[in-house]
């Protein structure tokens, strides 16, 4: 990828379209030259600002689905401590695992 705008990619909130990258999970963005271990992830979050994942409580949208989370953890507490009982209390667990000793 040569961090030009192209014909065909994606468009970020700014307007520019750049090519999404083919390149192996890890390497140097060619937009920032920076060494990135996930160079399709940092594109898509930095370069293209995707924000893929939205809080089920509100209009916000995330980059990833963690930020979601802890989002939803603290200005949805209450609503998401509840949905997540109902599906513990449904055989699935909305947490890890915990060990046993």
């Amino acid at each position: 990828m040569d961090g030009k705008p192209g014909s065909s990619g994606t468009s970020n909130p700014s307007g520019t379209t750049y090519r999404r990258s083919s390149a192996p999970a890890a390497g140097y963005c060619d937009l920032c030259g920076k060494w990135i271990s996930n160079l399709r992830r940092h594109q898509d979050t930095v370069h293209l600002r995707l924000r893929n994942h939205k809080c089920m409580f509100c209009e916000k949208r995330f980059s990833t689905s963690c930020h979601r989370r802890s989002h939803m953890m603290t200005k949805h507490y209450e609503s998401f401590k509840e949905k997540n009982f109902k599906k513990e209390k449904g055989g699935r667990s909305a947490g890890k695992a915990h060990i046993i000793k």
